[in-house]
C-alpha cells in the first residue's frame, strides 16, 4: 500500500472511533465504545464520519434514520476510473470448495472527495423499525429498543423492494449524496464490495484483508465481534444492532446476527474463480444459527428463491443497504472512461508477452521466458539506476525530487494499476519456486493465487533469497504483467520492508 498516498485518508479514518477500548489495525490505533446504548435507537454507536439520512415517515421523526459510512477504495492520487483495487475473496482453508474457493475481486467506489474514491455502505443491518418505516411509513413517536432488532425473515424480492422504495425517497432529499447531478440510489451490496468492507478495506494490511477472519486486535475474539450459534452468544435469537465491537471501518454485525442478502445471484466457485452457472440468492456473513467455528470472512451460501411454492423467508436472513450512482453518468464521464480504456489498449512489445498455448515445461517456453526477462531488465536498467541514484545521492535537488515522485511505494494489490511504471512494490513473500534457471517469488498467496511476483534470472546479486520467505519485502523496478499477474523482473532493489 502506498503509505504516503493514503496518509490523508488515514487522518480522516484515524479519528472515527471516539471512546473506550483500543483496537490496533495495521498502523492505526482506533478506539470505540461498546458499553452504552446512547445516541439513538438506530445509531447506538455514533462515530465521526457517519452519514445519517432520514426515513420516509408520514409524520417526520428525527429518531428515524439510516446511517451510512464511506468505504475508500483508492487515494486521491489515483484518478483513473479504470483502476480497481484487487484482492482475493475466499479461502484455501475451506470445507466446501464449490462455495468458498479463492477468487479475484475488484472494487472501485463511484463517489469521490478530496481524500479519494469510495462507496457508501449501511453501518448496521436493517432493523425492524427501519423496515416498517420504509415499507409502511410507520414511525411511532417514541420507538422502543425492539425497533432496533435486525430485520430477519424476508425474501430476496422483499429486500430488493426495500431498496427500490428507499431509492425513490432518496430522490426527494436535499442531503442525498450525488455525483454531478445524479442523486444516489439504494441497492443491496455487491458481493466484492460487501467483502471488501467486511474485511477492513484499506485500513488493514493485505495479509489481514485476505485472512479467514477479520482483524480484531489482540484483545478481542470473534465472540466480541459477532453474534453466532450457542447459549453463550445469540442463543438462537436475533439481536439488537450495535451491541458488538465494530470492524476496522466502523461497521457492525457484518458477521453474525442475520446473514445478509447480496445483489448478485449465487455462483459456485472452482479452481479458476466463479463458475458460469447462476442460481438462487447469495447471502454472506453467517447468522445466529452459524457455529463460531464456521463463521469466517469467506462464508457464503445460497438461498432458494422459493420454498414449497412460497417465497423463501429464512428467519435468520436480512439485509443492509448500499448507495450507488451510475458509472457512465453523462457524456463527460463517458469520454473520460473511454480515454482511459484507450490508453490501456496501447500495443505491448512482442518481447514482453509469452505464447499462452505452449506448456511452460517446454524448453522453447523456458528460453523465451528467460530472454523476455533479461530484455526487460536491460531495457529499463539505465532509467532505474538513474532514478535511484538521484534520490539517494542528492535527495534535495529538483531532479532528485522529480525522480522520487516517480518512485512510488505501493501495496501488491495496487501493482496492476501501475503497469509499465517504475515503482517500489511491498508485500509478503509466501512462496519461492524454481523453474529452469528462473526463480519466482510469489507474494501474499501461493501460485496460482499470488497477487504479485518477482522474477529473478540470476539470484546471486540478491544474496540468500530463501531468507525472504514469510518476510515483508519491497521490490523496486518496472512493473510488467504476465498472464494477468503483475511482476517485476530482476528488481533494482529487493529488501526487507522497514517501518
Amino acid at each position: 500500500m502506498n503509505r504516503s498516498a493514503l496518509l490523508p485518508l488515514e487522518k480522516v479514518l484515524k479519528h472515527s472511533f471516539k471512546l473506550g477500548l483500543s483496537l490496533t489495525v495495521g498502523m492505526l490505533s482506533l478506539s470505540y465504545n461498546v458499553q452504552s446504548y446512547a445516541a439513538s435507537i438506530f445509531n447506538p454507536q455514533p462515530l465521526e464520519g457517519d452519514l445519517s439520512l432520514p426515513l420516509p415517515c408520514l409524520t417526520p421523526n428525527p429518531e428515524y434514520q439510516i446511517v451510512f459510512r464511506k468505504v475508500y477504495t483508492h487515494s486521491t492520487l489515483d484518478q483513473d476510473a479504470t483502476h480497481s483495487f484487487e484482492f482475493n475473496d475466499g479461502t484455501l482453508n475451506y470445507g466446501n470448495a464449490a462455495i468458498q474457493a479463492p477468487r479475484k475481486c475488484q472494487v472501485r467506489g463511484n463517489f469521490r472527495d478530496k481524500y479519494g474514491s469510495f462507496f457508501y455502505l449501511a453501518k448496521y443491518e436493517l432493523t425492524e423499525g427501519q423496515y416498517d418505516a420504509i415499507v409502511n411509513h410507520k414511525c411511532p413517536a417514541h420507538p422502543t429498543k425492539l425497533a432496533a432488532l435486525a430485520k430477519g425473515g424476508i425474501s430476496i424480492d422483499e429486500a430488493r423492494e426495500v431498496a427500490r422504495l428507499y431509492s425513490d425517497f432518496l430522490q426527494t432529499l436535499p442531503d442525498t449524496p450525488k455525483v454531478g447531478t445524479e442523486l444516489a440510489s439504494a441497492t443491496l451490496p455487491y458481493e466484492c464490495y460487501w467483502s471488501f468492507a467486511q474485511r477492513g478495506g484499506l485500513l488493514v494490511t493485505r495479509e489481514q484483508l485476505q485472512s479467514d477472519l477479520p482483524y480484531l486486535g489482540a484483545a478481542h475474539t470473534l465472540k466480541d465481534y459477532a453474534w453466532g450459534f450457542g447459549a453463550d452468544s445469540a442463543n438462537g435469537k436475533i439481536q439488537l444492532i450495535g451491541r458488538k465491537i465494530p470492524n476496522a471501518l466502523g461497521f457492525f454485525d457484518l458477521l453474525g446476527n442475520v446473514q445478509e442478502y447480496i445483489d448478485e445471484p449465487f455462483q459456485a466457485t472452482n479452481t479458476e474463480g466463479l463458475s458460469g452457472q447462476k442460481g438462487g440468492s447469495t447471502v454472506r456473513g453467517g447468522s445466529i444459527l452459524t457455529p463460531f467455528n464456521q463463521l469466517s470472512s469467506s462464508l457464503r451460501t445460497e438461498k432458494k428463491r422459493y420454498t414449497k411454492h412460497l417465497p423463501t423467508r429464512p428467519k435468520d436472513t436480512g439485509m443492509r443497504l448500499m448507495l450507488n450512482v451510475s458509472v457512465t453518468l453523462d457524456a463527460h464521464h463517458l469520454k473520460e472512461l473511454e480515454q482511459a480504456v484507450r490508453r490501456q489498449q496501447q500495443p505491448v512489445a512482442p518481447a514482453q508477452s509469452q505464447p499462452e498455448d505452449k506448456p511452460l515445461s517446454t524448453k522453447e517456453q523456458d528460453a523465451a521466458l528467460e530472454r523476455s526477462a533479461i530484455k526487460e531488465a536491460q531495457d529499463r536498467q539505465e532509467q532505474a539506476e538513474t532514478a535511484v541514484a538521484r534520490v539517494e545521492a542528492e535527495p534535495q535537488t529538483e531532479a532528485a525530487k522529480s525522480a522520487q515522485d516517480l518512485v512510488v511505494t505501493i501495496d501488491t494489490g495496487a501493482a496492476h494499476q501501475h503497469l509499465n511504471q517504475y515503482a517500489t512494490v511491498c508485500g509478503k513473500i509466501v512462496q519461492l519456486t524454481k523453474f529452469a534457471n528462473l526463480i519466482y517469488l510469489n507474494f501474499d498467496n501461493h501460485f496460482p493465487y499470488q497477487t504479485f511476483t518477482v522474477l529473478l534470472t540470476n539470484a546471486e546479486p540478491y544474496g540468500d533469497v530463501k531468507s525472504l520467505i514469510n518476510q515483508k519485502v519491497c521490490a523496486t523496478g518496472v512493473i510488467k504483467e504476465y498472464q494477468q499477474i503483475p511482476r517485476i523482473s530482476n528488481p533494482v532493489k529487493l529488501q526487507v520492508q522497514s517501518y
